[in-house]
């Protein structure tokens, strides 16, 4: 595994000439990597001491899942800070449940079409096919944490990253 984090933009040669073959600019600082799992690696704390097998994938996975779970919950959070005129206290039950329920446990989701005063950030495996309840539609933002490359390129949308692949 091997990765590198730097503030510059600009730095695409590994040190044997050879270009990364992913990097991840997120407007403060760029992470190249060899795969996708390192570039896990580098958003995720523990990531890359996970074993290499059947039950490191499944801990992999889970791990993807608390991951978007806490980028989801901070992000809504963000969201609803930064929605100056909108009163959360002054919320029906509906509106603040949806806003407010924690993400990545399967309870209390929102099905339908969300044309709410905030956009949701939800987790899509709080939905089906991961559950019973269909995926909602309307201004919602998913992170999709069901392998590395949904999981980053989830995460690409929603905070508009640049990832870059370098082909071959």
């Amino acid at each position: 595994m091997a990765s590198l984090v730097t503030e510059e933009i600009d730095h695409v040669l590994k040190d044997d000439g050879t270009p990364w073959p992913f990097a991840l600019n997120t407007g403060d600082r760029t992470v190249y990597a060899d795969t996708l799992t390192d570039l896990a690696a580098e958003l995720i704390p523990g990531y890359a001491e996970l074993p290499d097998s059947y039950d490191g994938d499944v801990d992999a996975f889970i791990a993807r899942v608390h991951a978007a779970s806490m980028i989801a919950n901070r992000s809504q959070a963000q969201l609803i800070a930064a929605t100056e005129w909108f009163d959360l206290a002054a919320a029906n039950e509906e509106v603040a449940t949806a806003l407010l329920a924690p993400r990545g446990q399967a309870t209390n989701q929102y099905a339908g079409n969300w044309d709410g005063p905030v956009p949701l950030v939800l987790v899509s495996t709080d939905y089906a096919p991961y559950t019973d309840v269909p995926l909602p539609t309307g201004d919602v933002s998913f992170i999709d944490p069901t392998d590395e490359q949904t999981f980053i390129h989830s995460l690409a949308d929603l905070y508009g990253y640049d990832l870059m692949v370098h082909p071959g």
